[in-house]
């Protein structure tokens, strides 16, 4: 009976190459995007309360923009820190699974 071969190749992690070319540049890059971050997540909560507070803004248009805005800050908030604290450290990886999510 013939032997057979699994030639499946199992993913277990992503290696991020976007920015390893310019490793003096690193600090500068990790500042701008720690700033984006942080003006995303303020402007964004800053929406959330407008329109929790304010009376006038109970209709539909700003509760869908409300959602919009936590769905925002949900997805930023998986993607942007994992990208800060690789802009740091030695091997720029990403798990399979932290990538999916």
């Amino acid at each position: 009976m013939p032997l057979e071969m699994n030639s499946q190749t199992d993913v277990a992690e992503f290696i991020f190459l976007g920015f390893s070319n310019h490793p003096n540049l690193q600090g500068l890059f990790f500042l701008v995007f720690l700033v984006i971050y942080l003006t995303t997540l303020f402007r964004n909560t800053l929406i959330i309360m407008a329109t929790r507070v304010s009376p006038a803004l109970h209709t539909p248009m700003y509760y869908f923009l409300s959602n919009l805005s936590f769905l925002d800050t949900c997805y930023t908030s998986t993607t942007i820190p994992v990208v800060l604290v690789n802009f740091f450290q030695e091997k720029k990886t990403i798990s399979y699974e932290g990538c999916l999510s």
